[in-house]
């Protein structure tokens, strides 16, 4: 009869290791998901920053030439690229479901 139990044991044992490898492959499916799709936004996001960095500022606005001047030395280009970025980053993560719009 000690046979019986000790192959019931190794049984349980086998489940129990199938069951936790199968919760581990799901949350590596889970993290790998979640990595693709952060790496889909990245392009994106790097796509709209570089697009948007060719953009000088006297073709946006006509400003006169001192004053485009001093905005270009300033940082100007790069500080609408970065406020724009995070824009669109904020409302990319507000779109994903269970995530609530307006807050």
């Amino acid at each position: 009869m000690d046979w019986f139990i000790e192959a019931m044991n190794r049984v349980l044992a086998f489940f129990y290791s199938l069951v936790l490898t199968i919760l581990d492959a799901l949350y590596d499916m889970v993290c790998l998901v979640a990595d693709k799709l952060l790496s889909v936004v990245n392009v994106l996001v790097s796509g709209v920053m570089a697009s948007l960095s060719a953009i000088p500022i006297p073709d946006v606005i006509p400003l006169p030439s001192g004053v485009a001047w001093v905005a270009s030395q300033v940082g100007v280009p790069q500080m609408i690229v970065i406020i724009t970025g995070a824009l669109i980053v904020r409302v990319t993560l507000q779109l994903i479901p269970f995530v609530r719009l307006g807050s």
